[in-house]
């Protein structure tokens, strides 16, 4: 039986990098699932609609540029989990992104990534900052996001 928090670990390192979830969690002799499974599977979906009930960016102005996406936060965020989604109707085309951060005092990178696909979740240091840029520096058609949220993991 994985622990609530090995099933989030497995989340992320899957969905979190544009693929699937597969629990492999089967029935038992009876044809249910085990008390235990079922229960560790309760607990990771509350804390996963936890850690992405409040998405600090959701009132975010954003500004289109070439090649990048900026959001000016309303008010200033805490988060240490950046999530981010391709428009993926026009196919994957991001290979190469990184975010960065502005906190008053200029651009500082925060994390950087190769594909984005259909959900890219980045868990980076706790950071307090106004301004979040998303740069792709590579990519094999005009780059779109679909979606960018700002979550805190561990408030």
């Amino acid at each position: 039986v994985k622990t609530p928090s090995q099933l989030l670990d497995l989340y992320v390192s899957s969905v979190g990098r544009n693929a699937g979830l597969l629990l492999n969690v089967p029935p038992n002799r009876t044809g249910l699932l085990s008390d235990g499974d079922v229960a560790s599977l309760k607990a990771f979906g509350a804390m996963r609609s936890a850690w992405f009930a409040e998405n600090a960016a959701a009132s975010a102005f954003v500004r289109h540029g070439p090649g990048e996406v900026v959001l000016t936060l309303t008010k200033t965020a805490r988060f240490d989990t950046v999530v981010i989604r391709e428009e993926i109707e026009r196919g994957q085309v991001i290979e190469a992104f990184t975010i960065e951060t502005d906190d008053g005092s200029g651009w500082k990178p925060l994390a950087q990534g190769k594909t984005i696909g259909a959900k890219r979740i980045a868990r980076v240091n706790y950071v307090i900052a106004a301004r979040v840029r998303i740069r792709m520096q590579s990519a094999l058609g005009r780059p779109s996001l679909a979606d960018v949220g700002l979550y805190l993991e561990h408030a």
